[in-house]
């Protein structure tokens, strides 16, 4: 049987440089502290914390006057944040010097706590996600991504249905917001389906030699331009969301399951950048290598 008859990709809009071009006037801290899809690509994407960088070191006090959102800088620090009770959405534009004051923390702690949640894990930092090999690529954005998607679309939805209907009344922004991220989950569910069974296990095998070029059932380079359509369609419903969300700001009466679910979305959206950057600008560029 011939390969799916697609050829890869030549110029792959980025899904960072995409919202860009949509971006509303609220906009999420990226990697750099500014608008999302600001981070440069010297580092493969990843842009340092303040008081991070290729390991955990020591807080200064200008970081300490850094707001929330500049602390924010990768998606898994979120995390952190709500473990100490701060509120990325609402505290946000704050400085954590000033939030740690309100709260009774100690800020210092809790800078520690956000470096060493970012010090990068074996092959995170710098451009080494470049120079990994397909099989390792593959793996990373499965385990970390996408078993991320699978942990996390159910908690959201659960949140959804946990709104009262007072809330629903008052709000009635939320049954459209409902009715997208339903759509939007099924969606995710089988984009990394057909990641996983079909481009990234061709992929390894190609990779390991036990499929030569003749062979192929599936053509990588095909199923990565379909996988690259999706992260534009992906985009598109994203930053629907965030217009339904008000820029993820949830309304001063929301119910805390409100605040949870757009906490929620907010973080997703964070990682979903940061996913398919990885996918469109580094792993997909392999298949001409491999």
């Amino acid at each position: 049987m011939a390969p799916l008859p697609f050829t890869c990709p030549q110029s792959r809009r980025g899904f960072a440089g995409r919202l860009r071009r949509t971006s509303l006037s609220v906009a999420l801290p990226s990697r750099a502290g500014g608008a999302v899809g600001d981070a440069t690509a010297s580092n493969g994407g990843r842009q340092a914390p303040p008081g991070g960088g290729q390991g955990a070191q020591a807080v200064t006090d200008a970081d300490l006057q850094r707001t929330v959102k500049e602390w924010a800088t990768r998606s898994q620090l979120y995390h952190v944040f709500n473990k100490h009770g701060i509120d990325v959405l609402w505290d946000g534009h704050r400085r954590l010097a000033d939030v740690c004051r309100e709260k009774g923390l100690n800020p210092r702690h809790i800078a520690d706590d956000l470096a060493a949640a970012s010090v990068p894990a074996y092959r995170e930092a710098g451009t080494s996600w470049h120079q990994a090999s397909i099989t390792e690529l593959c793996d990373h954005i499965q385990s970390t991504h996408h078993d991320y998607l699978r942990r996390e679309l159910p908690r959201l939805s659960a949140l959804m249905a946990e709104i009262d209907a007072e809330s629903r009344n008052r709000h009635p922004e939320l049954e459209e917001l409902a009715d997208v991220f339903d759509g939007f989950r099924r969606q995710l569910s089988d984009h990394i389906e057909v990641e996983e069974t079909v481009l990234f296990q061709t992929m390894r095998m190609v990779e390991a030699g036990e499929l030569s070029a003749g062979n192929k059932v599936v053509d990588p380079p095909g199923v990565a331009r379909q996988m690259t359509d999706d992260h534009d369609r992906i985009s598109t419903t994203l930053v629907r969301i965030r217009r339904l969300t008000n820029g993820y700001t949830p309304p001063p009466d929301a119910s805390v399951a409100y605040r949870k679910l757009v906490g929620g979305l907010w973080e997703l959206e964070a990682t979903l950048q940061l996913a398919i950057r990885e996918e469109d600008d580094i792993l997909f560029g392999k298949l001409t290598l491999a």
